[in-house]
């Protein structure tokens, strides 16, 4: 009796807890705080924001005093904001991500720079048709990603891909999508012999072939066909990445074009910032890294436009470590430890990107450049100075 009495207090204990956790559940749910899986077909992922000490430990710079682990970590609190939990349409929301450390990329996950293939191509896409991108636009992509990825190579590449090879999908008002995964089987056969890798744009709207990777999931209902669609899509076999613009465009969502042409430039500048931010996430990802989820960092996930303009422009501690980790490889800048010696490194590609901004594209990045120019001083007086009342003076560094 007293066996079964206890085996009958259990099973009632473990009730009641399952209780408890579908009520917390749906209330998580209902104010978008935690998510779990509801629906095998368009379910709810499972998230869980990451605590302070795994921000923190995610980069992994604890009891380190170069220069250089301090460029990583210092302020970081004030200058990177944390990641929070996803509202109903953000990518967490909707995708399993782990997330990657800055020590599980220097072991498993980093995609190694050697003497043979160490340059960064950028393609603008060409389909038989006339070029859908001006060269001042590609130029500008050059040059960022230039400044971001300090010391490599980043040229320019003219692709022109027949479309009979690639599949497509034709839709009544005339418009249509080709599929990403056709094209990046063709531009594996384009990269160069000394490329790292291989990003291009077009600006025709892309999709997924639901029979090589699965579809972006939706939470409440299933979209229409058309809705599937894709911004990007990367190759880690091929090192190769793919995005579309389409989206991108103000245009897109506006029949009539406006007359006013200080809203034509500023459509213009939004395009401009939108791309250049893709292009620069999507090398990180031929760097390695994956979506990030301690911080709001260029690397992080997307769903939608409204959560893709809310990403910063700069990468967080974590992934800023592991891309000047992978490039002091090839430029032999690493110790006996596995740690960049060149304690500079993240001072000057600040300084340099800040420089980039104000030069090349005046009006198109003031928050960006603001945010430079602020931890550019917070740098300073840490690593140089040590005494904040004194004069920067940026030159003698």
């Amino acid at each position: 009796m007293e066996k079964k009495k206890i085996r009958k207090d259990e099973i009632d204990k473990k009730e009641e807890e399952e209780k408890e956790d579908t009520i917390r559940t749906y209330e998580y749910m209902k104010w978008g705080k935690f998510m779990k899986i509801h629906n095998p077909e368009y379910g709810l992922y499972h998230f869980r924001v990451p605590t302070p000490q795994e921000r923190k430990a995610s980069f992994d710079c604890s009891g380190e005093t170069t220069l250089f682990s301090k460029s990583i970590s210092h302020e970081y609190t004030k200058f990177y904001k944390p990641m929070k939990a996803p509202g109903p349409n953000d990518w967490l929301m909707n995708h399993k991500e782990y997330g990657q450390t800055f020590r599980e990329y220097s072991r498993f996950g980093f995609h190694e720079i050697t003497k043979k293939k160490k340059v960064i191509y950028i393609a603008p896409l060409s389909f038989n048709i006339n070029p859908a991108f001006d060269q001042s636009f590609l130029t500008a992509m050059i040059i960022l990603a230039q400044d971001y990825y300090y010391d490599m190579i980043v040229k320019l590449l003219n692709i022109n891909i027949d479309l009979s090879g690639v599949e497509y999908r034709n839709y009544e008002d005339g418009s249509y999508q080709l599929n990403a995964n056709t094209i990046i089987e063709k531009l594996f056969n384009e990269m160069p012999d000394d490329g790292y890798c291989l990003v291009c744009l077009t600006d025709i709207d892309l999709y997924n072939d639901v029979r090589v990777i699965k579809p972006r999931k939706w939470i409440y209902y299933p979209p229409p066909y058309k809705n599937d669609f894709c911004y990007e899509l990367n190759s880690f076999k091929y090192w190769v990445s793919i995005c579309s613009i389409c989206r991108f465009d103000p245009l897109y969502v506006i029949d009539n074009p406006p007359d006013d042409d200080d809203m034509n430039i500023k459509m213009y500048f939004s395009l401009l910032k939108r791309s250049a931010k893709l292009v620069l996430k999507n090398i990180g990802h031929m760097f390695g890294l994956k979506n990030c989820i301690f911080f709001k960092c260029l690397m992080n996930g997307f769903g939608s436009m409204e959560e893709f303009d809310g990403r910063p422009m700069e990468v967080c501690p974590c992934c800023l470590r592991k891309i000047f980790t992978n490039i002091s490889r090839k430029f032999n800048r690493l110790d006996d430890n596995g740690r960049v010696e060149n304690d500079k490194l993240v001072y000057d590609r600040f300084k340099k990107i800040k420089e980039s901004l104000d030069k090349n594209f005046y009006g198109v990045f003031e928050i960006e450049s603001k945010w430079y120019q602020e931890r550019i001083e917070s740098l300073y007086y840490e690593l140089f100075c040590g005494n904040k009342n004194e004069e920067l003076d940026y030159d003698k560094k």
